[in-house]
């Protein structure tokens, strides 16, 4: 079957990649689960499903179920459309040189796509005695963690859950994962605020290295705002600041994108030192920045709360500031943790909370908090499962390579779950140009190996 995918269906993956790379899914979270962007994503997920007459199931424009026809007990795969905060530089998906350009366009999307022509593949070939596949796809974004409930209520979960927010062949262990969003209210902030608006870049589990700060221009002096800029930039080398207008804004642009890779600097650490040091910005009952600045900025190792544990397999504790809005009268900030086995969740949100008691009793502040935290876990690599996916992925590429440590939430959420793909741990497998662009090649081996998993798995003696 692998002997022809590349032949029968480069046209059908190519196709499908990019026309679900057009639908913009980055602000879906945003809107209500009737948005444009939710209805253009579900008719594409059903028109490719049913041009190989799979079934497909909506619930409530949260999940999508597709399925074949087949015996139980059936085989399940998980699939989520993966957001990004938002693109400050937006690439319109285009083909050049058989590689597919888009932004974020190896993650889960991705996989959702050659999932669903994989089944596609197996159903067309009539096989004889083989089991059901279903694939769950979540539109539900960052409210993942309270809709999974409307699918376990809705649908009777498969006993085998591949996970498609992961890496090929598959992965040992995941740290434990907490969002944390703090909040703080002051009154009539949206009509004294100078600040308009934050813009900033990078994915779910990436680190900004682009954030903007639109500024209103008749509330500030251009003048004093080139002086801050010029001495914040003196002052900090590891940041590219600059400072633009238009009719109605100043804009100040935080970069780190031309930092070399292994500082990983955030540019919105930076911003938040800016306005910490500015505090004529905002409303001087906001002590948010100051939080930030003591607690997150450029303390990455989570020291500051008391959580950097280190493990053999889950080596360190990790707090990346994720995200800054000022929305009517509150200023919020989004914070990802991951943290290794060592530290139950439970214990984590304790010491979190602490913090911010203290520093509200000391500096007077109403800053809120608000956690969901999930502990570390440990695949079995050695699993019946876990040999059938490292057969398969062995067999399409001729490597033997070993399973990795992720991040990631979604696993946790699933029974019997194993990350699978579509990302390779093998660099020289991946063959990506940059995060942006995957080859159609690299497409193609990707299908071939869920194809071939797919189909060790349905085969009824793997149950006996």
């Amino acid at each position: 079957m692998r002997d022809y995918i590349d032949e029968y269906y480069a046209g059908v993956v190519t196709e499908s990649v990019l026309e679900s790379a057009k639908i913009d899914t980055v602000e879906i979270g945003n809107f209500e689960d009737k948005s444009e962007n939710i209805k253009n994503y579900i008719q594409h997920i059903e028109s490719l499903s049913k041009r190989f007459g799979l079934n497909v199931t909506n619930i409530q424009n949260k999940f999508l179920i597709v399925s074949t026809e087949g015996n139980p007990p059936p085989v399940g795969m998980v699939g989520k459309i993966k957001i990004s905060s938002n693109f400050i530089h937006y690439i319109k998906p285009y083909i050049k040189d058989n590689f597919i350009f888009a932004n974020e366009i190896n993650s889960s999307k991705t996989a959702i796509e050659l999932a669903i022509i994989s089944m596609g593949i197996i159903k067309n070939s009539n096989l004889k005695s083989v089991n059901k596949i279903v694939l769950y796809i979540d539109l539900s974004l960052m409210k993942t963690t309270n809709n999974v409930d409307i699918l376990y209520n809705s649908f009777e979960l498969a006993p085998i859950n591949l996970i498609l927010d992961s890496y090929l062949p598959l992965i040992n262990a995941e740290y434990g994962y907490a969002r944390v969003q703090l909040i703080q209210s002051a009154e009539n902030l949206s009509a004294e605020n100078v600040i308009k608006k934050v813009a900033y870049n990078g994915s779910e589990y990436g680190i900004p290295d682009n954030a903007i700060l639109y500024l209103n221009k008749e509330k500030v002096d251009k003048t004093i705002i080139e002086k801050k800029v010029s001495d914040f930039s003196t002052k900090h080398k590891n940041i590219n600041i600059k400072l633009s207008e238009d009719d109605a804004q100043i804009i100040i642009s935080f970069s780190t994108e031309n930092q070399p890779k292994k500082i990983a600097q955030n540019a919105l650490d930076y911003m938040v030192l800016f306005l910490s040091e500015n505090r004529e910005l905002y409303d001087n009952m906001i002590k948010l920045f100051e939080f930030l600045r003591r607690y997150i900025t450029l303390n990455h190792s989570g020291k500051s709360f008391g959580i950097n544990k280190s493990h053999p397999v889950l080596k360190n504790s990790e707090v990346v500031l994720k995200g800054i809005k000022f929305e009517k009268d509150e200023c919020l900030a989004d914070i990802y943790i991951r943290f290794p086995f060592g530290i139950e969740s439970s214990q984590l949100v304790e010491r979190i909370q602490h913090h911010i008691d203290i520093f509200n009793k000391k500096e007077g502040s109403n800053i809120e908090i608000y956690i969901s935290a999930y502990n570390p876990i440990i695949m079995d690599t050695n699993s019946q499962l876990a040999k059938i996916l490292k057969k398969a992925y062995y067999e399409v590429t001729s490597k033997f390579t070993k399973p990795v440590v992720a991040d990631g939430l979604y696993t946790k959420l699933f029974p019997n779950p194993m990350g699978f793909g579509p990302r390779f741990i093998d660099q020289d497998v991946l063959d990506v140009r940059s995060e942006d662009s995957i080859s159609i090649k690299n497409l193609l081996q990707i299908l071939k190996i869920y194809t071939t998993a797919l189909l060790y798995l349905i085969e009824r003696q793997n149950y006996e």
